[in-house]
């Protein structure tokens, strides 16, 4: 069906205000004004700021976008592209992402990740449906009626969380054909806030697991979870000392825009 950018909202929890100037701000569908973007700050949570986005939005799909993230030009265009390509055969769809892990345990998507230093995925895919989704960008359909768990502590987790509510309540999730610059900085620790998260979906999530993620696949036993909180570790201290490159430039680079 024919969309418009009012179809469309863009909601960011946000901490770092250059940061948000420096990607999402430039992001040409939110500079030109083509599509709305509400930052939310302040928040202990992810799910409780995001949730606060989708409240005070009237649009029926609302982006979820990390403030560390550049959308090419284009990029609303080519989401909505996708969304209609999906709908033909899902029009249930509850939430889509960029990157994530299928059903049979492999990985999809197209993104540009400063964190690893480099592209991961590739392009030319049709919508498929995703156990988990990378969080740097959710898109959420209104009427599938899903909504952020906050009572998940922090800001990890939560968009697995969401992609498992809409697999028991039969609204399925999606990795779309968008590629985008992930401009992040290094996760520091798979420890504390996170490991918090993790528990948590334990045992929400319990008689559901193993559920595949992209940092540690979620099980009742603690290993997997040590063997990431390790494994995080070292992948920090190859990526720290990496200088940042401006989002623009490498999107032009890498012909995403």
């Amino acid at each position: 069906m024919p969309r418009s950018p009012e179809d469309f909202s863009v909601a960011a929890a946000v901490n770092d205000r250059e940061i948000l100037a420096a990607c999402l701000e430039r992001s040409p569908d939110i500079a030109s004004g083509g599509v709305s973007l509400k930052i939310y700050e302040g928040y202990d949570s992810a799910a409780r700021a995001l949730n606060s986005g989708l409240d005070e939005s009237a649009a029926p799909i609302v982006v979820f976008a990390h403030q560390d993230v550049y959308l090419p030009k284009g990029w609303l265009a080519r989401l909505a592209a996708q969304i209609d390509l999906l709908e033909q055969d899902h029009p249930n769809w509850g939430v889509l992402g960029l990157y994530g892990r299928t059903l049979e345990g492999g990985e999809i998507g197209l993104v540009w990740s400063s964190g690893l230093g480099r592209v991961v995925g590739q392009g030319g895919f049709k919508p498929t449906q995703a156990e988990t989704l990378d969080e740097l960008v959710l898109v959420l359909r209104r009427a599938s009626g899903l909504r952020f768990d906050e009572g998940i502590p922090g800001f990890h987790m939560y968009g697995t969380d969401i992609v498992m509510q809409g697999r028991v309540s039969g609204a399925p999730s999606f990795v779309v054909d968008a590629p985008a610059i992930h401009n992040s900085r290094p996760v520091r620790t798979l420890t504390g806030a996170y490991a918090d998260a993790y528990r948590y979906m334990q045992r929400k999530w319990r008689k559901h697991l193993p559920i595949r993620n992209l940092s540690s696949d979620i099980v009742w036993h603690p290993v997997k979870l040590w063997k990431a909180q390790w494994n995080g570790v070292k992948l920090y201290k190859r990526n720290v000392v990496r200088p940042k490159r401006d989002a623009v430039e490498i999107a032009k680079t890498l012909k995403f825009e």
